[in-house]
């Protein structure tokens, strides 16, 4: 009984040291292993979280940076908060603005209004994200190690993703698109 849980204690341990060995750079993800360690360096983000380096994790996510002054951690972390709801805002507009755009082409083909689509889709990205994304809370936190710049990720969870979509699919159908473009757009518009 002796052997067998010296071989599984020596085992768990070499797994531990493989572990804490390996390259670190794999932590940095596809963006940040293309990155010189000088220039990371130079920018004081040397070590950084992965989500720092590649802008966010995955889909509706977004980074929000800002300059900590004179010690201000409580302003700084206020700005990045409100620039990374920002980049979320144009992230959703895109996708607002796509779906739109697919569906006047889809059902009206080249004879819609480019004016008014591009009118109907500032409307209703207006109208149906702000209120959801001010709700939108902070996930993770980086601060350089010269503690100048702080870094807030934020991320939309599964309860604001669903209102965000009704949201958006209450305005398409309130906006004034023909019908048949409301109809298309409101039945295809799926955020991931």
């Amino acid at each position: 009984m002796k052997t067998h849980t010296k071989v599984l204690f020596g085992g768990i341990i070499t797994g531990l040291l493989i572990i804490g060995c390996a390259n670190k750079d794999d932590a940095l993800g596809v963006g940040g292993k293309s990155i010189d360690k000088k220039a990371l360096q130079a920018l004081s983000i040397q070590g950084a979280p992965n989500w720092v380096l590649n802008g966010g994790q995955g889909d509706m996510s977004a980074v929000g940076i800002a300059d900590i002054i004179n010690g201000d951690l409580g302003y700084a972390r206020t700005e990045a908060l409100a620039l990374a709801r920002d980049e979320l805002a144009r992230q959703v507009a895109t996708e607002v603005e796509g779906v739109i755009n697919r569906a006047a082409s889809v059902t009206m083909g080249s004879s819609v209004q480019d004016a008014q689509v591009s009118k109907a889709s500032e409307q209703i990205i207006k109208q149906g994200v702000s209120q959801t994304l001010s709700g939108t809370k902070q996930t993770d936190t980086w601060i350089t190690k010269d503690a100048t710049k702080i870094f807030v990720l934020i991320k939309l969870n599964p309860e604001l993703k669903a209102k965000l979509q009704a949201n958006v699919k209450r305005e398409i159908n309130k906006s004034s698109l023909p019908s048949n473009i409301r109809q298309e757009a409101a039945r295809s518009f799926l955020i991931r």
